[in-house]
């Protein structure tokens, strides 16, 4: 069976989700060595991203299931794999630095955590470092700090990783 994809909601690179889509598949996303074909897998709890995404590229791909044990564990995954060389080409050709790109890439290869009551987030992917807005050579931001990107990223945003935005909801909006 072919398979449709449309790649008008990715061209436009100040588009939320154009912008969004190409910092996250820059990151995330593994590229054959032919560079025809984007390859996206994640952990079952984070598979409606990928449903997200075959969405906005109004796709009829049907991904499919990843089961395995990785060192005597389990693992349920969700792969998708995209045959088109004008996408390859389009996340190489456009650079953006907004910040839905930036989301991207930190939805991609971002970290969440709190420990006793103490937020940090960290991303050491070099092109985030470069292009975030607080500079930190570390990769780590804590606190009100850590608190202050995750507005900037969040705030007024359609596309993001539910697993993420469920962290930061819960970590920077307070129940009244």
């Amino acid at each position: 069976m072919k398979y449709s994809i449309d790649l008008s909601l990715v061209t436009n690179p100040s588009d939320e989700i154009g912008a969004y889509w190409r910092g996250y598949l820059l990151k995330k996303a593994y590229i054959d060595k032919n560079r025809t074909r984007v390859r996206v897998s994640l952990p079952k709890v984070d598979a409606g991203h990928i449903f997200l995404l075959l969405s906005d590229l109004r796709s009829n791909i049907v991904p499919r299931k990843i089961k395995r044990n990785i060192n005597g564990i389990p693992y349920i995954g969700i792969y998708t794999n995209i045959n088109s060389k004008d996408l390859i080409r389009l996340l190489n050709n456009l650079g953006v630095d907004n910040r839905h790109y930036i989301r991207g890439i930190f939805d991609a290869c971002g970290i969440i955590t709190n420990n006793r009551n103490y937020l940090r987030i960290g991303c050491h992917d070099t092109e985030f470092l470069n292009i975030i807005p607080w500079k930190n050579k570390s990769g780590w931001w804590v606190g009100n700090e850590a608190v202050k990107v995750l507005k900037y990223l969040y705030v007024d945003s359609s596309r993001y990783m539910e697993s993420k935005i469920n962290k930061v909801l819960k970590y920077i909006i307070k129940p009244t």
